[in-house]
């Protein structure tokens, strides 16, 4: 329920393309535009050197966003909706997985075409109802 207390969103879009061609290009556009498989994100724990167990923030999260569609991720405060999120722009470098976005393995784009490819993704999160 979004509109209970402590609930929050985290909201991923992806616009509508009209048949799978791109005209300009003459190449064929992936109806897959979001792959995500299984992606952690575990940050270094706090306390006593040598007894620390780290913080699992994302574990194991999978899932595909197709052209026009709109997926929400839902969950308490702390539950690693914007980890999910900011992972996925790789502002936030992962653990482990694996992230799609049409063509492009965003975990191995080098600086210059994440910059480039950012302005495409964009993240919406702290929805709330209250």
């Amino acid at each position: 329920m979004l509109g209970a207390p402590g609930i929050a969103g985290l909201l991923l879009l992806a616009p509508r393309v009209r048949g799978t061609r791109n005209a300009e290009r003459g190449t064929v556009v992936p109806m897959t535009l979001l792959t995500v498989e299984h992606l952690v994100k575990h940050f270094p724990g706090h306390g006593i050197p040598g007894r620390r167990k780290p913080v699992r923030a994302v574990d194991g999260v999978s899932f595909e966003l197709e052209r026009g569609e709109t997926v929400a991720l839902v969950g308490e405060s702390g539950s690693g909706k914007t980890t999910v999120g900011r992972t996925l722009l790789r502002l936030t470098e992962p653990t482990a997985g694996r992230v799609r976005f049409e063509d492009h393995d965003v975990f191995s784009l080098d600086r210059k075409a994440l910059r480039a490819l950012r302005r495409r993704m964009q993240m919406i999160s702290g929805i709330h109802y209250n």
